[in-house]
C-alpha cells in the first residue's frame, strides 16, 4: 500500500531496520512499553496467552532523565528477568535482542542505556510508536499476517481470551474490557473509584450523542495497522498519546468496544506520567476529591451537539428531543454563549455555505468537533458553571443509564462498577 510505504519512508523510527533480521512468519503482534517495572513485568509476560505465531516487541524505555535515577535500576531489572526467564537471545544492532521461542518471538527493543536512551520529555508515546512502527514495517513485508496490533502495558495482565476476538472491518480500531486491581484495599478503593469516574465519562458522551465516546487506554487497544500509517501513528507524547491516537483514527472509522474477560490494570500509586492512572490514585489517596463531571455538562453537550448537527443539515437552532436533557431558556442562553465566545456558530456557518450535501456536512462536523473540541467544551462547562462533584452527586443525578445507577448505595464501589460495566456493555459500539 502506497500509503503504508509513505509512513515508512518518512515518519517511521529507525528501529524499522530491525526487520531484516527478524525471521519466520507471525499471526499475531503485541506491543508493549517498559518503563521503570523491574521484575513486574513477569505478571504481564507470563499472563500471555496462546504464544503460537505470536511476536511480542518489549520496548523498554527510559529519556535522558532518567539516567542516573531508580528508572534506569528498574529497567535493568527487566532486562534481566527477561533473560532468566527467557534465556540466550540473538544480540541485534544498538543492543537489540530477539528471543527466538519457537513458532514465536520477542524482540526486546533497548531505549533506556545510556546511549539509546530517549530524548528528555518524551517517554511512552515514542516507545508505543516505536512497537508500532516495528509490526506496520513487518505486516508491508509480509512477515506479519495480520493487519491488526495489540497493544497493552507492563502493569496488565492479560485474559484466555485476548486474541480470539473477530474484526469488524467497519472499525479502526478496539478497547479491550478492563477493571483495576490491587492487592492494598485503600489503594484499590481509590482505583475503583477512579474506574468508576471514567464509566461515568464514557457514558455520559455517549448520552449525549459524541461520537468520541470511547475509552482512551493505552494497555486496552487494538489498532488497524493500515489506519494506523493514515493517522502518521502514534504522537510521541509522554501522555495523551492514547487519547489523540484514537482522536485521529475515529476520524477514519469507528472505534468498537469488545467483550469478553477483562484485562486487568494494576492500580498502583505512580507518577511516572503527568496523569493517567497512577497519578490520579496518588491524588485520591491523599484526598476524596471531586472527580466527577457534573451532569449537566453531559445534557448541554448534547444540546450542543444537535444544535450543530441541526445546524448543518437544517440551518436552525431546534433543542433536542430528549425527556432527559432540560431545553429551557438558561440552557440555550448557555449554548449560545458558548458558541459566540468559542467561534463554534462562525465555523457551523462555514460548513453550511461551503457544503450542500448534508452527509458531507456531517463527515466535516466528525472531523472538526472531535474529541480535543468535546474535551474543551466540557472543560469549559466546568469551569464557568458546572464544577465537578463527588461520587453522591453524580450517582445522585446521573442522566443515563434510565436511573439504574441512581438507585444503587454509593457505599459499594464495587457494586456500582459491576452496574457501569453492564450499562456500557449494553450500549453500542460507536
Amino acid at each position: 500500500m502506497r500509503y503504508i510505504e509513505q509512513y515508512l519512508s518518512r515518519f517511521a523510527e529507525p528501529e524499522i531496520e530491525l526487520i531484516e533480521q527478524i525471521v519466520g512468519q507471525y499471526t499475531k503482534v503485541l506491543a508493549i512499553p517498559v518503563h521503570a517495572e523491574g521484575d513486574n513485568i513477569r505478571h504481564t509476560i507470563t499472563s500471555i496467552p496462546n504464544w503460537d505465531k505470536l511476536l511480542v516487541i518489549l520496548v523498554i524505555n527510559g529519556n535522558q532523565d532518567d539516567l542516573t535515577s531508580p528508572t534506569l535500576k528498574a529497567n535493568i531489572s527487566s532486562h534481566r528477568w527477561l533473560h532468566h526467564h527467557f534465556g540466550q537471545a540473538i544480540e541485534l544492532q544498538k543492543g537489540h535482542q530477539l528471543f527466538q521461542l519457537g513458532s514465536s518471538a520477542m524482540l526486546m527493543i533497548d531505549r533506556f542505556t545510556p546511549l539509546n536512551s530517549l530524548p528528555s520529555k518524551q517517554g511512552v508515546g515514542l516507545a508505543r510508536k516505536i512497537a508500532a512502527d516495528i509490526a506496520l514495517a513487518l505486516y508491508q513485508s509480509g512477515k506479519l499476517k495480520t493487519e491488526w496490533l495489540h497493544c497493552t502495558d507492563a502493569d496488565a495482565t492479560l485474559p484466555s481470551d485476548y486474541f480470539k476476538h473477530a474484526e469488524n472491518h467497519q472499525f479502526v480500531a478496539y478497547h479491550y474490557p478492563f477493571e483495576h486491581y490491587h492487592d492494598n484495599s485503600e489503594i484499590e478503593r481509590a482505583a475503583t473509584l477512579y474506574e468508576i469516574s471514567l464509566r461515568h465519562h464514557r457514558l455520559g458522551l455517549l448520552y449525549a450523542g459524541s461520537p468520541y465516546a470511547f475509552h482512551s487506554i493505552g494497555s486496552l487497544l487494538k489498532i488497524n495497522l493500515h489506519a494506523y500509517a493514515k493517522v502518521r501513528g502514534f504522537p510521541k507524547r509522554q501522555a495523551g498519546e492514547d487519547f489523540y491516537l484514537l482522536n485521529k483514527l475515529r476520524k477514519l472509522g469507528k472505534i468498537g468496544a469488545l467483550q469478553g474477560d477483562a484485562v486487568r490494570l494494576s492500580g498502583r500509586v505512580s507518577s511516572r506520567v503527568p496523569f493517567g492512572t497512577g497519578p490520579a490514585v496518588q491524588s485520591l489517596l491523599a484526598a476524596n476529591q471531586d472527580i466527577f463531571y457534573h451532569h449537566r455538562v453531559y445534557q448541554l453537550l448534547a444540546l450542543l451537539l444537535s444544535h450543530c448537527n441541526n445546524q448543518i443539515t437544517n440551518h436552525l437552532f431546534a433543542p433536542p428531543d430528549n425527556d432527559c436533557t432540560p431545553t429551557n431558556l438558561e440552557d440555550i442562553q448557555i449554548i449560545n454563549k458558548l458558541l459566540s465566545t468559542t467561534g463554534y456558530q462562525s465555523k457551523l456557518e462555514q460548513l453550511w455555505n461551503k457544503y450542500t450535501d448534508p452527509q458531507r456536512r456531517a463527515q466535516h462536523l466528525l472531523m472538526w468537533f472531535d474529541g480535543f473540541k468535546t474535551l474543551k467544551v466540557i472543560h469549559t462547562l466546568t469551569d464557568l458553571n458546572f464544577p465537578r462533584v463527588r461520587l453522591e452527586a453524580a450517582v445522585a443525578n446521573a442522566p443515563y443509564g434510565d436511573n439504574q445507577w441512581s438507585n444503587t448505595s454509593t457505599d459499594d464501589l464495587n457494586l456500582l462498577n459491576k452496574q457501569l460495566q453492564k450499562m456500557e456493555l449494553a450500549a453500542q459500539s460507536i
